[in-house]
């Protein structure tokens, strides 16, 4: 069957957006590495994990700024397609809700500051923090995603990541220095949310916002909202509990494996948003369903073998980018990995079908039920059987709630092949059992000597679809 012009235009910029990504999320998540070891040591295991607990508390508040207006905006750029006047309006009208949102935020937060704050600890760098919730209000991200331009947000999220990594090498020299350390880290969200304000308002012109408009928009907005607050708690919860556990020192052991296993999602992110990109404009079930089992075998080949790998390398891996103290959080590595993959997959699934598909509501109460028994199991576990159990109790959480959507989005949804997602990881498990065979080695001998086994049998398994995949390049 002969593939039309439009059908290979849409596939060869979802290729070139896909691995645009991942090679650039690549660097950007492997170039950290290179300085967590000397941010470790200058701030010591607590001040590190102060500062990693004061990150994750501002992530967990982001949402209720940015509210769910970057999915819906997203879709509603999208539906006006190439309505000038139309996304001018979408624009305005959500920047004027995320302000009204930053004002609520800094308000309620302000009320919270005069009571006992559980956190109090960390409320000097909660305020150093804010000016990620304000660049937070004017992020625009999501219009050049729903436009079709990832590469270049992909561009302008390097030399942002780049430019925050260097000024963390030159100006954390010291304990005393963690919260310039928290500050520097978040700096890159700063400028790529500013650069993409700039670039879109460049492109369009901002109007003035309707406050009729901007009531539909809130209420067509609280689902997503709810699913963005859902979704970064799930994520942020463990390193939470493993302060009230362990005290900052435990939270900064914990947060060693924690970091790296967000950073990967972050790279497999890359290709979720490059598919949401493209599959919010489809109109026919073949074509979602082809999107669909594209994204999820590609997904599989990413996390495999990095999954398989950490059994092998977690505990050097982790002395390498951090410290000694962190030898024996290699089994905790490979199992926030494993959770990491589920998380990837969940929100492939959530975003390429239920959104794209309007059955959010499930995934809604799905993610609820979710963060429920994670902190109520995580908590138990963690108390038990320490930073380990709190590890397995999260990522047990993770595997059933993909279960739980995966069923759901296969039996009520979009009917995908389940037996090329298992052959995906093949070359995975042959990494796997050629390593467990072979005499110990060190960090890099075992992780080029695993990458040659996969990328080789890989290249032998799925010579046709990587032919195809090129093709597509051209």
């Amino acid at each position: 069957m002969a593939i039309s012009a439009a059908d290979r235009l849409a596939k060869r910029r979802l290729s070139i957006a896909g691995a645009s990504g991942i090679a650039v999320e690549l660097i950007n998540k492997l170039a950290p590495f290179l300085i967590y070891h000397l941010a470790e040591q200058r701030l010591g295991v607590e001040k590190f994990g102060q500062s990693m607990v004061g990150v994750s508390l501002i992530e967990m508040l982001l949402p209720f700024v940015v509210f769910g207006y970057a999915h819906h905006g997203t879709v509603q750029v999208a539906q006006v397609e190439k309505h000038v006047q139309g996304r001018e309006r979408v624009v305005s009208d959500l920047l004027m809700l995320r302000f009204l949102h930053l004002m609520v935020v800094f308000a309620v937060g302000g009320i919270i500051w005069t009571f006992n704050f559980p956190y109090a600890h960390v409320m000097p760098l909660l305020a150093a923090l804010s000016f990620v919730l304000v660049s937070g209000a004017y992020e625009l991200v999501w219009f050049e995603v729903a436009t079709q331009r990832v590469v270049h947000l992909n561009v302008m999220i390097m030399s942002s990541r780049f430019s925050s990594l260097l000024l963390v090498y030159l100006f954390v020299q010291s304990p005393a220095d963690y919260i310039w350390f928290a500050v520097l880290s978040l700096f890159s969200v700063f400028m790529v949310n500013t650069l993409a304000f700039l670039d879109v308002t460049r492109r369009i012109s901002l109007c003035k916002p309707s406050w009729t408009r901007m009531r539909q928009h809130f209420q067509q907005s609280r689902q997503y909202a709810l699913l963005m607050i859902l979704l970064i708690i799930m994520e942020r919860l463990d390193i939470l509990i493993a302060e009230q556990l362990y005290g900052s020192a435990g939270a900064g052991l914990f947060v060693g494996p924690a970091r790296i296993g967000h950073s990967l999602i972050q790279v497999a992110s890359a290709l979720t948003t490059a598919f949401f990109a493209e599959m919010i404009i489809l109109q026919h079930q073949e074509k979602l369903q082809q999107h669909l089992e594209l994204a999820l075998w590609m997904m599989v080949a990413f996390w495999s073998p990095i999954v398989v790998g950490s059994l092998f390398v977690g505990d050097e891996l982790l002395v390498f980018v951090f410290s000694e103290n962190y030898r024996s959080m290699g089994p905790i590595l490979s199992w926030v990995i494993l959770g990491g993959a589920a998380s990837a997959i969940n929100a492939s699934l959530g975003m390429q079908v239920l959104i794209v598909l309007g059955r959010i509501r499930f995934w809604l109460r799905a993610l609820l039920v979710g963060v429920l028994v994670c902190g109520g199991l995580g908590w138990w576990l963690g108390n038990l059987y320490g930073l380990l159990g709190l590890a397995q109790a999260i990522v047990l959480t993770k595997l059933g709630l993909l279960a739980t959507v995966a069923g759901y989005v296969r039996y009520t949804c979009v009917v995908f092949a389940i037996r090329p997602l298992i052959f995906a990881a093949v070359p995975a498990l042959m990494m796997g059992v050629a390593l467990a065979m072979l005499p110990q080695l060190g960090l890099w001998s075992t992780i080029f000597t695993g990458a040659f086994i996969y990328f080789g049998s890989g290249a032998i398994l799925f010579r046709q679809r990587m032919t195809s995949f090129l093709r597509l390049l051209k």
